[in-house]
């Protein structure tokens, strides 16, 4: 939802609980000893219906409210606590029966709007990617580039903010981002640099970026979107509609991603993303030196899961594993299926020694437990697996292999194990391939 929706459903949430005891109170006959100070009480959210309901554009709700308001401001004057008993219950009790249309107009338009909220929201949901993304926010004027990142954390967003192109250059090289808004007018240098920067960095070519300018300039516009905007914004603009175009372009990047990048059968990260990823982070490393280790992992005795309980028990398992794997490892960790029963870690920051320690705990964890069921009956397994970590040696793809051969020394050292290339012993013997 939007910030000003939220409110607004907040709002109607305290009215919910409000009217629980107003139920209550209008079904009483006014003899009870607290029946005074409840019936202030009621007139006390009447009053602030009357006043906040409109704020928030309910007119529906705040226009009988102020007839409510009208109706039970006598329980607040103090001369009400002169009057008999009898006399205050009657009075009492024509004022609930006067209540009830205006009550009843009110209960309505509050279920209804939050019904509408409720399913706003889960449309925004639908559409909207996963809110913990990373935005940065380049822009010379400090009070402007403070008032955006606020609204966009105010959203769930992590911000980074930049003050001129080199500070952004800077976090960039620290960072992976999944947009960028650029304030193209600015000092020293104009924003117009940054496009070559990210142009130049495959990691960074396909980062979202939006404009904004302060010059309503056709000739800005054009410039912007060959060197490759994803869109243009003119100051001054409405929050709602940035928030609102960000929102677009992350969801259309996810899409794409879902269909380029992941796979269908576990939603992990595909064999093409990983390739790409390989060459991202050591990239990265190169930059700022940091450990980095991979683990290739293996399913042990898969083909016999599926030439027994059949290939659609198999993908359940596969399906298991990877939900493990999302769920059991870091968020700075890299999962993708390989292909088969085939998945690789990507660990940054992390020696071979603590990625062993990492797998072996996901390992431990999986022993015994069912991985996945189906029709009453449970299916559990292990893996064996490779680490490597990083040494600045050989192609990408060379690395990869001395992962696949440290996993594949684990599956002929008896399975369900995790080797880094330390534990090695020996020549593995290809004759004898294990499943």
């Amino acid at each position: 939802m939007l910030r000003r929706n939220k409110a607004k459903y907040m709002f109607l949430e305290e009215m919910t609980k409000q009217m629980k005891f107003l139920d209550i109170l209008l079904l009483g006959d006014g003899l009870q000893p607290d029946a005074p100070r409840q019936s202030v009480k009621a007139y006390r959210f009447f009053h602030s219906w009357r006043a906040s309901a409109p704020v928030f554009g309910l007119d529906n709700i705040g226009q009988p409210a102020m007839e409510l308001e009208l109706l039970w401001r006598w329980a607040s004057d103090p001369k009400s606590a002169n009057l008999e008993l009898s006399e205050w219950a009657a009075k009492f009790r024509s004022t609930c029966q006067a209540t009830l249309p205006y009550y009843q107009q009110i209960d309505l338009e509050r279920s209804i709007r939050i019904k509408e909220l409720e399913r706003s929201d889960s449309m925004d949901r639908i559409q909207q990617p996963d809110k913990q993304q990373r935005l940065l926010v380049v822009d010379d004027d400090p009070f402007l580039r403070s008032y955006l990142a606020q609204n966009l954390k105010l959203d769930g967003y992590q911000v980074d903010e930049a003050g001129n192109v080199e500070a952004a250059k800077s976090l960039l090289r620290q960072n992976t981002y999944n947009l960028i808004t650029l304030d193209l007018i600015m000092e020293p240098t104009m924003g117009y640099e940054l496009f070559e920067f990210l142009k130049q960095d495959i990691s960074l070519r396909w980062v979202p970026l939006i404009v904004l300018s302060g010059r309503n300039d056709l000739h800005d516009k054009v410039s912007c979107f060959r060197l490759g905007a994803d869109d243009f914004l003119t100051k001054p603009f409405e929050m709602d509609e940035l928030m609102a175009r960000i929102t677009r372009i992350l969801s259309r990047m996810t899409e794409f991603e879902q269909m380029a990048f992941r796979d269908p059968l576990t939603g992990l990260y595909n064999r093409r993303y990983i390739d790409n990823q390989f060459d991202m982070e050591i990239k990265r490393v190169q930059r700022n030196p940091a450990s980095l280790s991979i683990c290739f992992l293996d399913i042990d005795r898969f083909k016999l899961i599926n030439d027994t309980y059949g290939h659609h028990v198999g993908d359940l398992v596969l399906q298991g594993l990877a939900h493990k794997l999302q769920n059991s490892l870091r968020t700075s960790d890299i999962i993708g299926r390989y292909g088969g029963e085939e998945f690789i870690v990507i660990l940054p920051e992390t020696d071979a020694e603590k990625a062993k320690l990492l797998m072996e705990k996901l390992l431990s964890s999986i022993r015994g437990m069912p991985i996945a069921r189906n029709e009453g009956r449970e299916y559990t397994i292990t893996f064996s697996a490779g680490i490597v970590e990083y040494d600045g040696k050989g192609k990408t793809s060379e690395w990869l292999s001395r992962a696949d051969s440290v996993m594949y020394q684990a599956k002929q050292d008896g399975r369900d194990r995790i080797y880094i290339e330390s534990d090695m012993n020996g020549v593995v013997d290809s004759s004898d391939e294990p499943l």
